[in-house]
């Protein structure tokens, strides 16, 4: 009977060795997981400021296509303005270029009559 109760007391102390090799284990995994759990909660963090990042990148880039757009559309608005104006601005010019060309003209012919008076008095 010494016998039986012996070897039921080392199949005991046998499964309580197995059990704290068990839970060795076990407080082994949770600190693995644990540091699971720290790095994943790191990347969601990272993912959370690249994230942040991208938004503020995108808006940036929106921001610069609106305004860039709103230059195209001053561009293309000063350009139709010049086309239209074109032949109008042409004619002005031409106008004040005939004024000027008649008023030395004038001046040429004023010239012309005093240099002829000037040598039909010489010749007298």
């Amino acid at each position: 009977m010494n016998d039986i109760l012996k070897q039921i007391l080392d199949e005991i102390q046998g499964m309580k060795t197995n059990m704290q090799n068990m839970n060795a284990d076990i407080s082994d995994m949770k600190t693995d997981m644990q540091n699971m759990n720290a790095d994943i909660s790191g990347m969601k963090t990272d993912m959370q400021n690249m994230n942040a990042n991208i938004s503020t990148r995108f808006d940036n880039i929106e921001t610069k296509f609106s305004i860039l757009q709103t230059d195209v559309n001053e561009i293309k608005s000063i350009v139709k303005r010049i086309e239209e104006n074109h032949p109008e601005d042409i004619h002005a010019m031409l106008k004040t270029i005939n004024r000027k060309l008649d008023q030395r003209d004038i001046d040429i012919q004023v010239l012309n009559k005093r240099v002829f008076k000037v040598e039909g008095n010489t010749k007298n």
